[in-house]
């Protein structure tokens, strides 16, 4: 019996989503022996550890020269998520309108949480911040006009309403993920994040598709978390001690560098090295809504939701289309499911009595047609130049000529955008020496393209429409030297 190497089991885990059991059954149905380690998801996370880093780009390089030499921002936004105002001294100032204090509230970019917005006021006047960025300890404040002098001391405030979105988007991606593991297993693993202020996303590794009935459960269960109001607490703690007392699980997010790691424990619920900013408990959240769920790659899917006021807001958006859906319909909001499944019966029944109305004018056309048919040797041709229609009505009505008479041979040119030229043969007119496909590959040609087909049918065209009539006026001579 063949057994699976181990690096294997971790590939299929890690980058397919496979759990190690359903592995295992797989192989005993096919002569392979799958041997799980007890420590398998701890190997699964040191793996993951020791992923190679993301290069350094130019931005980052240049932030790290610019800063390199100063001393370490006091993160006042670790001591005090909830301060809003702030005085500091600016240590560094640059010409871009970038500058450094010596404490900040500023939130800066990372972990996937955006960096904070907000103003600072100097004896200038007051200016606004647009990005924060860190390198090393140091946190750099990118303003939207000229810095402020260094030496100086401001005063700094940063837009709450922004950060406290943000606050609850990142704890709720800390439930959510809770959430995920309870409801598909404990296999589902973090594998990205990013936090907006009206909405984030969580990717994490699945083997399928999440099922409308999972989707919802994991919605509710998330929701009575939110209602427990459970305590969100955030520590500082030795690496060695944390994964000791809460094991590789606390790298859901990626892995944090140093010796010492902040923690972010939510009860019994979730824990996880995380160094963004969060709630002091679920309840904030207030209402945590699932917008969408997509499959983003093999193994891989993104739950997309809102947190607090933005997911009221989409709710309420819900709620106004179903609103204006029903006023269109002329029903109740919950009468709008049936009504629009008896619009979609009768517009099925409509387009079939469309088409049976198609096929019985294109029926009387060809009639005509073939009564109008020119002979030209053994067979009877029919051309045609049409403006309207599709070219499936045109090849429909080709194909019934074919068949309405053996001896016909005909041509169609249908002139919109482009020209297209299309060609059947009867029964009679290929033993007659007539090949439909090779027609096409001659007059299409004319109008600057090419064709082709069996004897029986062809088809080609070309964008040169001005050339359509030329077409239809070579046809009867192609046919002419064709037929016996």
């Amino acid at each position: 019996i063949n057994e699976m190497p181990l690096e294997k089991l971790l590939e299929l885990y890690d980058s397919h989503g496979l759990v190690p059991d359903e592995v295992r059954e797989t192989g005993a149905r096919n002569g392979i022996k799958v041997e799980i380690p007890t420590n398998f998801y701890g190997l699964v996370a040191g793996k993951r550890m020791q992923a190679p880093q993301p290069v350094e780009t130019e931005a980052e390089r240049e932030t790290r020269e610019k800063t390199a030499g100063l001393p370490p921002t006091r993160a006042l936004y670790y001591e005090d998520a909830y301060m809003t105002k702030f005085k500091a001294k600016v240590l560094a100032s640059f010409r871009d309108g970038s500058f450094v204090l010596d404490e900040t509230c500023f939130y800066p970019e990372g972990g996937g949480q955006p960096a904070d917005q907000g103003t600072i006021t100097t004896g200038r006047g007051r200016i606004n911040i647009v990005n924060v960025q860190k390198a090393g300890n140091v946190i750099l404040h990118f303003a939207d006009k000229e810095a402020p002098s260094t030496g100086e001391v401001v005063e700094g405030e940063i837009d709450w309403n922004r950060r406290i979105s943000l606050m609850r988007h990142h704890t709720g991606t800390h439930v959510l993920m809770g959430a995920i593991r309870r409801i598909l297993g404990g296999h589902a693993w973090q594998s990205g994040a990013q936090k907006e202020v009206d909405r984030a996303r969580l990717d994490f590794s699945h083997y399928e598709r999440l099922s409308r009935e999972e989707i919802e459960k994991i919605e509710k269960l998330a929701n009575e978390v939110v209602a427990k109001d459970l305590r969100v607490e955030t520590m500082w703690m030795p690496r060695d001690k944390a994964e000791q007392a809460y094991g590789y699980r606390l790298y859901q997010g990626g892995v944090v560098p140093g010796k010492e790691i902040r923690v972010v424990k939510t009860e019994d619920w979730e824990v996880e090295a995380c160094g963004g900013t969060h709630c002091r408990s679920t309840g904030e959240l207030g209402l945590l809504k699932i917008i969408r769920v997509d499959r983003v790659q093999d193994g891989v899917e993104r739950i997309t939701f809102a947190a607090g006021m933005p997911a009221l807001e989409t709710v309420q958006e819900k709620d106004r289309a179903i609103d204006d859906l029903a006023t269109l319909l002329e029903k109740t909001p919950d009468q709008v499911v049936k009504a629009v499944q008896g619009l979609l019966q009768d517009h099925r029944r409509l387009l079939k009595e469309l088409e049976l109305m198609k096929k019985a004018a294109t029926s009387i056309e060809a009639e005509k047609m073939i009564k109008e048919a020119k002979k030209v040797g053994d067979v009877r041709l029919i051309t045609c130049k049409r403006t309207e229609g599709t070219e499936d009505e045109a090849i429909m009505l080709a194909d019934l000529l074919a068949k309405s008479d053996e001896h016909a041979v005909s041509i169609i040119v249908l002139v919109k955008e482009t020209v297209r030229v299309i060609v059947s043969a009867g029964k009679r007119a290929i033993t007659s020496g007539i090949n439909a496909g090779k027609i096409a590959e001659e007059l299409a040609p004319i109008v600057g393209g090419s064709g082709g087909g069996k004897p029986y049918f062809g088809q080609g065209g070309g964008a040169n429409v001005r050339k359509a009539d030329e077409v239809l006026a070579r046809a009867k001579k192609i046919v002419a030297k064709m037929a016996k």
